[in-house]
C-alpha cells in the first residue's frame, strides 16, 4: 500500500452491493422496510409499478437500511438509487 502510495497509485475499495437503483422508469407504489430496518437477503424491499405492472424489489445484500431516497408515490428514472442498505 505504501508502495502504491508514492507511486501515485490510487486503489478505491468503493462497493455499490447495498445499493438498490430503479430498474425501469416507474412509480414506488409501496415500501414495505424503514430506515434503521435490519433486512436478509431477498426480502421484499418496496413495490416499482412500471407499465401497469408490480415489480417486488429484493435485497440483494443483508444489513441495515442506511437512507431511503423516496417515499411511496414517488415516480423513479431508470439508474435512480432508490435506498442504501449498510452491513
Amino acid at each position: 500500500d505504501i508502495l502504491l502510495e508514492k507511486f501515485g497509485i490510487q486503489v478505491e475499495e468503493t462497493s455499490h452491493a447495498g445499493e438498490i437503483h430503479a430498474q425501469i422508469p416507474g412509480l414506488v407504489s409501496q415500501i414495505f422496510v424503514k430506515k434503521g430496518d435490519k433486512v436478509k437477503v431477498n426480502q421484499k424491499l418496496f413495490i416499482l409499478e412500471a407499465m401497469k405492472m408490480e415489480n417486488e424489489i429484493d435485497s440483494p445484500v443483508s444489513g441495515t437500511i442506511d437512507n431511503i431516497h423516496y417515499k411511496a408515490g414517488d415516480k423513479v428514472e431508470k439508474g435512480n438509487i432508490v435506498m442504501e442498505i449498510k452491513n
